[in-house]
């Protein structure tokens, strides 16, 4: 666990994207390792969600034992010729005091 407070849930809402662009998906990069796979290729990731707009994503960052999880980085895949609009939602972990 990382000194601090760490973010418990992340949400991701796809707002609006031109419906002729292919990039802006969410990958798990962390979870292609669980089968070893080292692609650099964000759109080949095996947990990829398409950034269709309306759509929301939802996640755990951490585990039931308070660690990190670190299955749970995500990263968003370039957008390759107009824009994307997402809203990005994080619930801290509470506080232990």
């Amino acid at each position: 666990m990382r000194e601090g407070k760490n973010r418990f849930v992340s949400v991701l809402v796809f707002l609006s994207r031109d419906p002729r662009e292919s990039g802006g998906n969410l990958a798990f990069p962390s979870f292609d390792a669980l089968y070893r796979r080292n692609d650099t290729n964000c759109s080949n990731s095996r947990l990829l969600v398409n950034a269709k707009p309306g759509k929301v994503v939802f996640w755990y960052n951490m585990l039931e034992d308070g660690n990190l999880d670190e299955y749970a980085e995500s990263i968003q895949c370039a957008i390759t010729s107009s824009e994307l609009w997402v809203a990005k939602f994080w619930i801290w972990e509470p506080s232990h005091e």
